[in-house]
Order: C-alpha cells, then structure tokens, then sequence
C-alpha cells in the first residue's frame, strides 16, 4: 500500500473522498439493486439486470477508492494502445 496513505498525510478532501468509496459507495450499491430489482417486479431478467449494474457500479467504487488498483486498472488499459 501507499505509504502516504498509511501515516495520514492525506488533505481533507482526499480523506472525505475514500470515506465516500469505502463506506458510502457499498450502500448506494445495495438501494440500486433494490431500487432496479423492484421496479423490474422481481422478474428473473430484472433480477440478472440489478446484479450486473450493482457489480459494475461496486466494481467501479472499489477501482476508485482504491490508488493501487487504479493504477494497475489504468496500466493495463493503456498496454492495447
């Protein structure tokens, strides 16, 4: 891990942010997934769509609040051009 962001050098935005990535972005996930689930009338179909946009938007939650992983996301989309 980033030294930086072990010792607590990190400025208030920065931190607020990751907050928002670590803790916050999982419960967005769960209210969509609901949110989409229901409003499909707990169909199979809605139930596969809900499960592919919560997966992708966790996905997307952990690569940003995660430094490492974003680079290591943005490295290997950079290699096919």
């Amino acid at each position: 891990m980033i030294t930086r962001l072990m010792v607590g050098e990190m400025s208030f935005s920065a931190r607020a942010v990751r907050f928002f990535f670590m803790y916050l972005g999982p419960l967005v996930t769960i209210v969509v997934y609901f949110a989409l689930f229901g409003a499909a009338g707990d169909s199979m179909s809605g139930l596969r769509a809900a499960l592919f946009v919560a997966l992708g938007m966790q996905s997307a939650f952990r690569i940003d609040g995660d430094p490492e992983l974003l680079a290591a996301f943005r490295t290997w989309f950079s290699r096919g051009r």
